[in-house]
């Protein structure tokens, strides 16, 4: 929930490989001191000619947000524009997602996708992951 907009940076491999990596801040359980850093950062990396590429996804949501948005302290979970127009514009307000409704993504995905038993927003660390696999879905 307390994502911000430049958390998440597209950088490029030395193969030309545009890749996503996240930048953690401090947190309730890693307090940013050196010797509590992470090894290496997290980086998702891009899939040419697949419609669900994750830079080509980020990059969407990026022309979808407001320009007042796209500042490095601005929120990353925006609330839906639902005036907005299907054909283009921004899709979202500079408002950031209400907790409430931010904490039921997860459940709503894992209903919509038919998965059984309880997911909430933290079970993407593996829980999801590992149902996707038990789903049938494809791993690249």
């Amino acid at each position: 929930m307390n994502m911000l907009w430049g958390d998440l940076e597209i950088k490029q491999a030395t193969d030309g490989t545009r890749y996503i990596e996240y930048t953690e801040r401090a947190t309730k359980t890693r307090k940013g001191v050196t010797d509590d850093e992470r090894m290496f950062k997290p980086k998702i990396f891009e899939q040419p000619g697949d419609e669900r590429c994750p830079v080509k996804l980020y990059l969407e949501y990026e022309s979808r947000r407001p320009l007042t948005c796209l500042r490095p302290d601005s929120r990353f979970y925006l609330r839906p524009n639902y005036k907005a127009q299907s054909d283009g514009g921004c899709w979202f307000v500079g408002q950031p997602i209400r907790k409430n409704t931010l904490c039921q993504i997860a459940k709503t995905m894992s209903a919509s996708a038919g998965f059984t038993g309880r997911h909430v927003n933290h079970s993407g660390r593996k829980t999801l992951v590992t149902s996707l696999l038990n789903a049938g879905c494809a791993t690249t």
